[in-house]
């Protein structure tokens, strides 16, 4: 039996922008919370979500595609495609997502701090930076009886929790897919995939046997089109 994490993300139907509210005049009696918003925030188009459910199963390895953020526009790209990233308390999806840029950004030092430790190898100072911290508060553990390979699943708060997870899954702990064999299609070496990390197996959906054999293989391709493109005179 296999552990596996999932989240449900929560989406804006047409996506996310980036709106500029400057810096408005207070108004006269108004809390902080009550005023009107200000900065940059990251805001839903429609403001009618859907929500989707995400497993550690599937091994996309989303804190690697965080770890590049480095603008709002580009949490903007991020969300369009995985859905927002923090949720608060009681967050079902019902209400117009908008956050300001500044509660956002927090969040993505301290994934791409974790990733620097992951890239790294650094488990002491990865496991470090989780210690004291509650990484899977509010989180639920559910059975699954249609799933018997990995039947233990804990749901997390939200995705920036999961990607926190992921992570773990990746570096200090059990990868989410099934241990194979599979042929390099460049080479024909037979190599493992899937297991822990640490080891010499690749990732479940790696195609080839090396970084060096994708390389090869993608410049193989582009000749090959090449070819394909010249038409000789007749």
């Amino acid at each position: 039996m296999r552990a596996s994490v999932r989240t449900t993300i929560i989406r804006d139907l047409a996506g996310y922008e980036v709106r500029d509210y400057g810096n408005p005049a207070p108004v006269p009696g108004a809390s902080l919370l009550a005023g009107p918003p200000s900065g940059i925030h990251i805001v839903g188009k429609s403001g009618t979500n859907e929500t989707v459910t995400i497993s550690t199963a599937q091994n996309l390895r989303r804190w690697e595609k965080v770890r590049r953020i480095n603008s709002p526009e580009e949490i903007v790209e991020f969300m369009n495609a995985w859905g927002q990233i923090s949720r608060w308390l009681g967050d079902d999806g019902s209400k117009p997502y908008s956050e300001a840029y500044i509660l956002i950004e927090p969040h993505l030092q301290s994934i791409k701090q974790l990733a620097s430790y992951v890239e790294g190898g650094d488990k002491r100072n990865f496991y470090l930076s989780l210690t004291g911290n509650r990484l899977l508060d509010r989180a639920i553990i559910a059975v699954d009886v249609n799933e018997p390979d990995s039947a233990f699943i804990v749901e997390a708060p939200s995705l920036l929790r999961f990607m926190i997870v992921e992570m773990w899954n990746e570096f200090g702990g059990e990868r989410p897919a099934d241990f194979g064999f599979r042929i390099c299609p460049h080479c024909g070496t037979q190599f493992q995939v899937g297991g822990r990390r640490d080891t010499k197996t690749r990732r479940t959906d790696a195609r080839f046997c090396s970084d060096s054999c994708r390389s090869m293989a993608s410049r193989a391709r582009v000749k090959l089109q090449g070819k394909a493109a010249f038409t000789p005179p007749r």
